[in-house]
């Protein structure tokens, strides 16, 4: 269920134990996308010896298809916005994810911020970081930095970046926002035991001279 709670919508709402994922950033909604898609489920099936209802097959899709792409490639809409249905007998195992339409509630923020419009991706960096999301560890922390920095605009490509150098790149801005932040305001951040906890006694009595330290005897 704590897994479940960080899943967007359609993949929240599966009882199935494998979700396979096909993301298009650049790509887009194509025959080719749902074909390859069907064909990851039918091997994975067939090799894996995995039940149907056991698998869930999702297509996200980061730039909105334009005009009646839903009565031509066989998909309706979901109860969930963004959320769509395959209808035909090629595609009834597929649901597709459309980052542009989802709602930006927390839940969703960690694929809506691979959305390509400027406003649902500043949507949702800010339901991430209203979330908590970033603080439930360094690496997620460390990679929402280096997403943030290449989607601002004119900044870096966009394509070909991986998540190890998504990675890398969130751990430079995090280094040099620490380096350039004044010590007073780094330090307003942690409480003072967890700042002290990082020394051992004998290094913090180095730093005061022998009447400073009685003066806290009395």
């Amino acid at each position: 269920e704590e897994q479940r709670r960080w899943l967007a919508d359609g993949l929240r709402h599966t009882d199935a134990g494998q979700l396979l994922l096909e993301f298009k950033y650049t790509e887009g909604l194509t025959l080719s996308a749902i074909r390859q898609l069907n064909a990851y489920d039918y091997f994975y099936c067939e090799a894996g010896k995995h039940q149907l209802d056991d698998v869930a097959c999702f297509l996200i899709i980061a730039r909105t298809p334009q005009g009646d792409w839903n009565d031509k490639f066989g998909f309706t809409v979901t109860e969930w916005p963004g959320v769509y249905q395959g209808t035909e007998i090629y595609n009834q195992r597929i649901k597709i994810l459309l980052l542009n339409e989802l709602e930006a509630t927390p839940h969703n923020a960690a694929l809506k911020c691979f959305a390509t419009k400027r406003k649902e991706q500043d949507a949702a960096f800010a339901a991430m970081s209203n979330s908590g999301l970033e603080q439930l560890s360094k690496a997620i922390e460390q990679f929402t930095l280096g997403l943030r920095r290449i989607f601002m605009p004119h900044t870096l490509p966009t394509e070909g970046w991986t998540p190890d150098k998504v990675m890398e790149l969130g751990q430079e801005l995090m280094t040099a926002v620490i380096k350039s932040a004044p010590v007073e305001e780094f330090l307003s951040y942690h409480k003072p035991e967890e700042i002290l906890s990082r020394y051992q006694p004998s290094e913090i009595l180095s730093y005061y001279q022998p009447e400073q330290r009685l003066a806290g005897l009395t």
